[in-house]
């Protein structure tokens, strides 16, 4: 480029009041990613574009529309498109990780569950060889050494836990370990009442199970509230019919 070429443009340049844009490289580049990005406007106010195409013509217009669209739809997109899966990556390894705590934890509380079941069968085992006047005056159940020739045809054989059996077997300590795994409530004292929820006075194993399972972990005060609140449309329901009668 010669010496008056270059002062022509510069003229151009300096008539269009463009000077502060394109005095050098980094001003145009700033200010070519202002055109890209919508801010395409001189100090005067006037658009950028409109100045430079009237100016300078079809040419500019061509190579202003092709450079638009290669950085609008190109550049911008392929950004977005790696943004997207790189999230996309993370949401289905963060999901994968979740599943597989998931199904560790299952596996833990089912192997937990299954050896306090243990525990309870060899107790009803004993108490049931003990005679009524050894029942009333025992206070402690050594069922360890019974437990492991226990099958789980055995566990799930016909036992029912009364409330002096099940209070006897919670006071060992390997039980306690084992309902602090289970994270079952620390008032261990009252889950009889909890768990016998049709009021028979002994518990199954489909009902011990069904009943340790539902009450882990900590007690919210929403499932308080509706259990009352279902308790008293019960007794309304009951109240109703005698009211008409």
């Amino acid at each position: 480029m010669s010496f008056e070429q270059r002062n022509r443009e510069d003229s151009l340049v300096a008539e269009l009041g463009l000077t502060t844009h394109f005095q050098n490289i980094p001003s145009s580049m700033f200010t070519a990613f202002r055109c890209f990005s919508g801010e395409c406007f001189a100090a005067s106010g006037l658009p950028i574009a409109a100045v430079l195409e009237d100016s300078h013509g079809l040419p500019f217009v061509l190579g202003y529309v092709v450079c638009y669209m290669l950085v609008s739809l190109g550049i911008y997109n392929v950004i977005l498109a790696v943004y997207v899966d790189i999230t996309m990556r993370a949401a289905k390894e963060s999901e994968a990780v979740t599943a597989e705590q998931h199904s560790r934890e299952s596996i833990r509380i089912a192997r937990t569950t299954r050896e306090l079941l243990k525990k309870f069968a060899a107790a009803y085992r004993q108490f049931q060889d003990l005679d009524e006047t050894e029942t009333s005056n025992k206070k402690h159940l050594d069922f360890s050494p019974m437990e492991s020739n226990f099958t789980d045809e055995d566990i799930h054989g016909h036992i029912a836990i009364t409330k002096e059996l099940f209070l006897l077997v919670i006071q060992d300590q390997s039980v306690q370990f084992l309902m602090d795994e289970l994270e079952l409530p620390h008032d261990r004292a009252n889950l009889f009442e909890i768990i016998d929820a049709d009021g028979s006075g002994t518990l199954h194993v489909t009902e011990l199970v069904q009943g340790l399972l539902k009450i882990r972990g900590e007690v919210k005060k929403s499932d308080a509230v509706a259990t009352l609140l279902a308790t008293k449309a019960i007794q309304n329901q009951l109240v109703e019919p005698w009211c008409h009668c």
